[in-house]
């Protein structure tokens, strides 16, 4: 990746605002442990905060105000989903759980990864680092959409 790229990046991880949220403070600072541009790159990094954040957490147990709200109702908030009734599914534990899993997945695919550059050297550089973006990309999708569904 183009080093200011990764450092535009890196940035916007580091800028991300996790709230008060201590789940969300765990991944973040789980990520930056791992971030690394031989492991986890930082948009990588973005990537997984921002989906546990925007697609798993707030949807399923954060407070979301309506598109439309009434205005006479200050406290009005669109309600749970009934997945989230259960709120066992989306425990501290479970998402430390689910983050552990992700990462340790990332682990072996680059262990993989790497081996097999070390057997066939240099060559085909440039389509290897393509194909390894597009599978952690690929991977990340799934194991949060996986998540989601507890």
């Amino acid at each position: 990746m183009d080093e200011i790229l990764s450092e535009r990046y890196m940035a916007l991880f580091l800028a991300y605002g996790v709230g008060e949220r201590s789940d969300l403070t765990f991944i973040k600072s789980a990520l930056l442990a791992r971030t690394h541009p031989k492991f986890l790159r930082p948009d990588a990094a973005l990537l997984l905060l921002t989906l546990f954040d925007q697609m798993i957490l707030r949807p399923y147990t954060g407070p979301i105000p309506p598109l439309t709200p009434d205005p006479g109702d200050r406290q009005q908030l669109l309600p749970l989903p009934n997945i989230a009734r259960n709120e066992s599914y989306f425990s501290t534990e479970v998402v430390r759980r689910s983050l552990d899993e992700i990462l340790k997945k990332l682990e072996d695919l680059h262990h993989e990864v790497s081996s097999q550059r070390s057997a066939q050297g240099n060559f085909e550089q440039l389509a290897d680092d393509q194909r390894i973006v597009w599978m952690e990309s690929s991977f990340l999708c799934s194991s949060a959409i996986r998540t989601a569904r507890c």
